[in-house]
């Protein structure tokens, strides 16, 4: 349940077992007598800068902070964003060093918070969540509302997360079209580094995301790291969207594919590519030299590439005849009939009809696997279509 500006506490307390909680009008919730330790099915709170900006509501969030910290053991996620900054850059830090003193409660003694979701220019907030929680295994990062994003943060961020050792999750978010509001915003320019420093050392990392910045040439240095340290620390996701500036830029990604979706990263299952200025030759050719021998990819965000019908058919020719493994493709739009068909029977197992070894009744079980879930006639028509395209590729289990 999302709440916002007309929740009470008397509402908060009417709905049941609320899992993410945000508030704006948030004296009603903090003054409720025992909100931290009555709702700990709450996994999820979002907090935002301007509510520290007036000492007295302060010390209504630090007072909660507290409670949270003594009461409650079940927090999985803290979410702080900026907000509007119209008190100037004075009172803003006041708000900041506020919200460190609140989190010094919670970070000290909560084992349970694993995701922390940070807006640029909180980046005191960030180094002091780092420097006294050594539990967090997400860390998302949006520089969306920054103006600037200096080298110096970025080196830092990527020494500290060294050190780390549960860290899996690492997501920097730049200035992405995605997310963007109505200010423009050029890409910034990634460090890379010290983020190649961290991905040759011995880290925890398992998803390493980057998007909307410029990586341009650079990308094809940060794909050569990830495969060299892959036996030692292999990613199981990787995003690089948004990260080309141009079409002049695009050999570039075509290269740094060429290393991850290679047979030395064999632990990739997620890869994102989107808004990379991807058009139809691009697709065929990422078709017919990658997916078209990859095993081991199962996810595959390729959103909002200017794709036709051509770059369509590419991708549905080695779905259709070759790729049996990939399991999620996202096009920004809902897929076309026939490449959904594709993907649908990938979902169903169609891998395993390749095992010569299967047996009658794992064959029965991936039938029923194959049925539609979804309610209507075309969810209906798509699902036979995939237990009839079963049955037709194995007749030697079922016909007498």
């Amino acid at each position: 349940s999302i709440f916002s500006n007309s929740t009470t506490a008397t509402r908060l307390n009417s709905i049941p077992r609320p899992r993410f909680l945000l508030a704006s009008h948030f004296r009603d919730i903090i003054t409720s007598s025992g909100m931290a330790s009555n709702h700990k099915h709450v996994r999820k709170i979002k907090f935002k800068t301007s509510w520290w900006h007036r000492r007295k509501d302060s010390l209504l969030l630090i007072s909660f902070l507290e409670e949270l910290a003594d009461n409650n053991e079940t927090i999985e996620e803290l979410a702080l964003n900026v907000g509007p900054e119209r008190e100037g850059r004075r009172r803003s830090q006041r708000a900041r060093n506020r919200m460190c003193e609140g989190l010094r409660h919670v970070l000290t003694t909560n084992t349970t918070i694993k995701t922390m979701r940070l807006e640029a220019g909180l980046e005191d907030v960030i180094f002091y969540v780092f420097s006294e929680s050594n539990a967090i295994e997400n860390l998302v990062i949006d520089f969306d509302t920054a103006d600037e994003i200096g080298p110096a943060f970025q080196e830092r961020l990527a020494r500290d997360a060294t050190n780390k050792r549960k860290l899996k999750r690492l997501s920097l978010v730049g200035h992405c079209a995605e997310h963007r509001s109505t200010r423009i915003y050029d890409p910034p320019k990634f460090c890379l580094d010290p983020f190649v420093s961290l991905l040759r050392s011995p880290h925890s990392l398992r998803e390493f995301h980057i998007s909307g910045f410029c990586l341009d040439d650079d990308i094809v240095e940060l794909a050569e790291t990830i495969q060299s340290n892959y036996d030692q620390c292999p990613l199981e996701a990787v995003t690089l969207s948004e990260c080309i500036t141009s079409t002049d830029c695009v050999p570039f990604l075509l290269a740094a594919l060429d290393i991850l979706l290679g047979s030395s990263c064999k632990n990739l299952r997620k890869l994102g590519i989107a808004r990379n200025n991807l058009g139809d030759a691009e697709t065929t050719s990422i078709a017919d030299c990658h997916l078209k021998y990859n095993t081991t990819l199962q996810e595959l965000d390729y959103s909002d590439n200017p794709l036709t019908m051509d770059g369509e058919n590419a991708l549905v020719s080695v779905l259709r005849d070759c790729n049996v493994t990939l399991q999620s493709l996202d096009l920004g739009l809902p897929l076309p009939r026939e490449l959904n068909f594709c993907i649908k029977l990938n979902q169903a197992g169609r891998s395993k009809l390749k095992c010569p070894l299967l047996t009658k009744p794992e064959f029965v079980d991936l039938l029923v696997e194959g049925e539609p879930e979804d309610e209507g006639p075309t969810a209906e028509a798509d699902g036979l279509s995939v237990v009839y395209e079963l049955l037709r590729q194995v007749p030697h289990l079922w016909t007498v």
